[in-house]
């Protein structure tokens, strides 16, 4: 993905933060593989999915342990 693709995702991520009314936004880039963010994505407008998809991904698990 090409620099200005990433930029407009990145834009795209973080109007949807703003519309969920989130005051702050954390970017971890390549955090999560392609296929994790597809599964991660419809979750987003949902605190407790999202929170259901965190505890169930090891990387996340692991983050949350270091």
């Amino acid at each position: 993905m090409d620099k200005q693709d990433e930029r407009t995702k990145a834009k795209k991520h973080i109007d949807i933060a703003q519309k969920a009314g989130a005051e702050k936004v954390l970017v971890i880039p390549g955090f999560f593989s392609e296929q994790e963010a597809k599964q991660l994505a419809p979750c987003v407008g949902s605190y407790e999915k999202t929170a259901d998809f965190l505890n169930g991904n090891e990387k996340a698990l692991g983050w949350q342990r270091a």
